[in-house]
C-alpha cells in the first residue's frame, strides 16, 4: 500500500501545471537517449537483438547464447553496471536496459557492457 505522504507527493507532481513539465522532460530524455541504445545494439548486429520500448525508458536486449543471470551478476560486481536479467521476467537470454538518465553515463555503462560481452561470447 502506498503511504499517505507518497500519495500527496504524487498528486502534487501530477497536478496539471507540473504534469506537462514532467512529461515534456521525460519525452525529451526518451527521444535523446533511446537512439544511444539502438545504435549500440546495431554495432553488435548478429550478436544482439532488441525489443524497442513502446513507452518508457526500458529496452529489452537479447543476448543469444549468453547466460544473462550470470552476465548481469558479473557486470554488477566487477564493472559497476546494473542490468536486469530477463530470467526475472520470463525472458531468458534478454537483459532489461534502462536509459532514462544522463546520456554520457549511459554511453559509459554500455562501453563497460561491451567489454564483458566480448568476454562472454568468447567463453566456451
Amino acid at each position: 500500500a502506498v503511504s499517505g505522504p507518497s500519495e500527496r507527493l504524487a498528486a502534487a507532481a501530477l497536478a496539471l501545471a507540473r504534469r506537462e513539465k514532467i512529461l515534456a522532460r521525460t519525452r525529451r530524455l526518451l527521444r535523446e537517449h533511446y537512439p544511444v541504445v539502438r545504435q549500440w545494439v546495431s554495432r553488435h548486429a548478429g550478436r544482439l537483438t532488441h525489443i524497442a520500448p513502446r513507452a518508457g525508458a526500458i529496452a529489452w536486449v537479447g543476448m543469444p547464447g549468453v547466460n544473462t543471470a550470470e552476465f548481469c551478476d558479473e557486470l554488477r560486481d566487477r564493472h559497476g553496471v546494473l542490468l536486469v536479467p530477463g530470467e526475472q521476467f520470463a525472458l531468458p537470454s534478454y537483459v532489461r536496459v534502462g536509459f532514462g538518465y544522463e546520456a554520457e553515463k549511459l554511453r559509459a555503462a554500455l562501453a563497460r557492457v561491451d567489454a564483458l560481452l566480448t568476454q562472454a561470447v568468447q567463453r566456451p
